[in-house]
């Protein structure tokens, strides 16, 4: 059995406790808010290092081509 403690505190302090909280949970949802949009934003530059990746391994595949073209018409 859950047994249910009271606690007594004047209305101004209670007052008070309500603002603290208040601030707490608007402070939280801030945070919560920021964290989103970090994660945005890492996405959004995981997605750009992807596609230089990718350029870069076409470029390096480009080159390779280029490379073999060229050592066989010295030969």
């Amino acid at each position: 059995m859950v047994q249910k403690n009271q606690i007594f505190v004047k209305i101004n302090e209670y007052n008070e406790i309500l603002s603290i909280v208040d601030v707490v949970k608007n402070k939280i949802t801030k945070a919560k808010e920021t964290i989103s949009e970090v994660n945005e934003l890492k996405k959004q530059e995981d997605a750009e290092l992807e596609a230089w990746t990718k350029n870069l391994e076409d470029v390096s595949g480009k080159i390779s081509s280029m490379e073999s073209i060229l050592s066989n018409v010295n030969k």
